[in-house]
């Protein structure tokens, strides 16, 4: 292509996306020899880019715009809806990314993008070098919300993250003796909520806010964490990380459980289904009862010499 002709298309996006895009357009901005420009009937183009998710009117339209495009066609998404749904991931009008109808060539992440990380994309696809004309757009704020960065020594797999993320870009997936958590930055709209709720701090937002990529398969991680099976029952539950975090807090909140610590550890190893058994609860809270007052014991002879 000598000469980039792009339709846009509106599925159903907040038109943070469409703003970005109009933001592109400003002549400051340059594809090295390749010129490019936004056109009003689909029938003059040779790109089609899309933003806002899929919906269930939308899908014969979509395909209907995608035929009148010139070939080659060149299929772009941009932003998080267009590729995942973003957080309207339970909405039952809508039926996924654009990619459920249309082969995509360019997801450009984000919520929404910025220009330069859309003309980076670009520049990518057509083997255009553009960063040091966009090196002075790279520079972002230090309030800027990136890419989550996750620290795997600190991660316990607690699934806080997982619970709580809006677009479900965060996964559990269990194995025999393994937890993993699966990272989708594809789904990712850097709101935050990871960092918020980790009880471990294992995740922090960067300021990286270019991600651009041809498949997502290209744009995801995992952490993987060996499980602990149940002292009783031999069921997996938490982590080793998990529970050495649980061990270290109950420690750090009262100093007399030092001595009691191989007790804890036991407990700890016992799955959630046999601690909530009668039996459990009733020797647990008995043998509580009896470090406690070892504990206060403890404490007076301190407080008497």
């Amino acid at each position: 292509m000598k000469e980039l002709k792009i339709y846009r298309v509106d599925t159903a996006s907040c038109n943070g996306c469409d703003i970005e895009i109009v933001a592109m357009l400003a002549p400051k901005f340059k594809l090295g020899n390749l010129e490019f420009s936004i056109v009003e009937e689909p029938e003059e183009a040779n790109a089609l880019m899309v933003t806002g998710g899929l919906t269930a009117k939308s899908l014969k339209e979509v395909s209907s715009i995608y035929e009148k495009i010139k070939e080659e066609k060149l299929v772009i998404a941009v932003g998080a809806c267009a590729i995942s749904k973003g957080v309207f991931q339970k909405g039952y009008p809508l039926k996924g990314g654009i990619d459920k109808v249309l082969p995509v060539d360019i997801y450009i992440s984000g919520c929404p993008p910025r220009p330069h990380t859309m003309l980076l994309a670009f520049g990518n696809y057509f083997n255009i070098d553009l960063k040091k004309e966009l090196k002075v757009l790279e520079r972002t704020f230090p309030s800027a919300r990136g890419l989550p960065i996750r620290d795997e020594k600190k991660c316990t797999a607690c699934g806080a993250c997982v619970n709580l993320c809006p677009s479900e870009a965060l996964e559990m997936i269990e194995k025999e003796k393994k937890k993993i958590i699966k990272l989708k930055y594809w789904k990712c709209i850097y709101c935050g909520t990871c960092e918020e709720v980790c009880p471990e701090e294992a995740v922090k937002l960067s300021q990286e806010v270019t991600i651009f990529f041809k498949e997502k398969e290209r744009a995801e991680n995992e952490i993987e964490l060996t499980v602990l099976a149940c002292s009783l029952c031999g069921k997996s539950h938490a982590t080793i990380p998990q529970r050495d975090a649980v061990l270290k807090r109950i420690l750090k909140n009262e100093a007399g459980f030092k001595n009691f610590e191989n007790e804890i550890v036991n407990w700890l190893n016992i799955c959630p289904d046999c601690s909530h058994r009668v039996q459990t609860i009733k020797r647990v809270k008995l043998r509580m009862f009896e470090i406690g007052k070892e504990i206060l014991k403890n404490k007076r002879r301190e407080d008497f010499h």
